[in-house]
């Protein structure tokens, strides 16, 4: 849960700017045009930040995942100050780009994540969680906007139309501050598969014993042994690069496939609505 917060900062950040497009415009005085294109910027920064945040993070992912969701969440409350100190669209947009790539970069970090760390019975229900969180996620800016009025005129509550955008996009702030506290306190820890790759015995066994009963622990710890010797044996413990993701006869096929599939999803799904 602490590490499906990360796709709740996805969901989030994902439909943060249609619910507040209107505000935008009546308060920046913008026509149908510049409300327009503004908006598509706008959007645009956001993510293509959030493509960099996902091809980069796959990049050094061998620095620790728990170590970059602390980094990660540093750098999407810049982003997100940024977007808040002032109503000037140029930085705004330069938030929004930071804002993007931090929760692009979270749905690599937290899926590998939970990946390494959860046992293979139960990997599917906690990747079920997590995609629950990217939905609540994503619900929390539309409901949040229901508190302004429609249409907007200048006889309505003045907070609510000058900085409620403010509270809409500080969110993602105690999103952050909560994932932070946790991850220092109660989570403060790396994947079983890390730190066995990395030799660290005594972290290992730390977390180990943290989640599996102490009758468990010497048979999870035999294969997860056994599952790094084997890689290393194949030469797979190395992560596989993008060419050996798109172009290699074992994964081509299935990579392929899955792109189309996120691809059509897209453009069928919220964003062509």
């Amino acid at each position: 849960l602490v590490v499906a917060l990360g796709f709740a900062q996805f969901g989030f950040g994902m439909t943060s700017w249609s619910n507040l497009q209107d505000d935008f415009k009546f308060r920046l005085g913008w026509d149908d045009t510049q409300a327009r294109n503004f908006g598509n910027l706008n959007q645009s920064a956001s993510i293509l930040g959030a493509s960099i945040g996902c091809l980069g993070a796959a990049f050094i992912l061998g620095v620790g995942k728990y170590r970059l969701m602390i980094w990660n969440n540093l750098l999407i409350m810049i982003g997100i100050a940024l977007c808040i100190a002032t109503e000037n669209f140029p930085l705004i947009l330069a938030g929004r780009f930071v804002w993007g790539v931090s929760y692009g970069a979270f749905t690599v970090i937290c899926a590998k994540f939970i990946n390494e760390i959860c046992p293979i019975e139960l990997k599917g229900p906690y990747g079920g969680i997590s995609q629950a969180a990217c939905v609540v996620g994503s619900l929390f800016p539309a409901t949040m906007a229901l508190a302004y009025p429609v249409p907007i005129t200048a006889a309505d509550d003045g907070f609510i139309v000058e900085n409620f955008w403010r509270v809409v996009w500080g969110v993602p702030l105690l999103i952050s501050a909560l994932q932070l506290l946790l991850l220092l306190t109660c989570f403060n820890h790396d994947t079983p598969l890390h730190y066995k790759q990395t030799g660290n015995e005594k972290e290992l066994l730390r977390v180990m014993r943290k989640y599996y009963k102490p009758d468990e622990v010497p048979a999870r710890m035999a294969a997860l042994s056994s599952q790094v010797d084997a890689d290393r044996q194949s030469g797979q413990l190395k992560e596989d690069s993008y060419k050996d993701t798109f172009f290699s006869p074992m994964l081509r096929g299935s990579s392929w496939a899955g792109i189309g599939l996120a691809v059509t999803q897209q453009v069928t799904g919220i964003n062509g609505v």
